[in-house]
């Protein structure tokens, strides 16, 4: 009895980092899809992208290109969840 509860502990001490990064990472990548469903919102569209994204800022910076080989960086607010900035590049 002793040996199942120790290896229990012992399981959850193991997988709780886990579960912590996957689920911050989760976070990030729902403001990535936020920030890209605000910019097909606004009229544009979207042929490739790229983030530049540290978990502990409170922006995002992303790059994408349309159809007409036209890029542009978008500055994407975390707490607010609202577009900053769009420019072209």
């Amino acid at each position: 009895m002793k040996k199942k509860i120790v290896f229990l502990v012992a399981l959850g001490l193991c997988t709780y980092p886990v579960y912590k990064k996957v689920t911050k990472l989760q976070k990030e990548d729902n403001f990535i899809k936020e920030c890209k469903k605000q910019i097909l919102a606004l009229g544009y569209e979207i042929k490739d992208s790229w983030c530049f994204n540290l978990p502990e800022n409170n922006y995002l910076e992303f790059t994408f290109t349309d159809y007409k080989n036209v890029n542009y960086t978008v500055v994407f607010n975390k707490i607010d969840n609202r577009i900053v900035s769009i420019k072209e590049v």
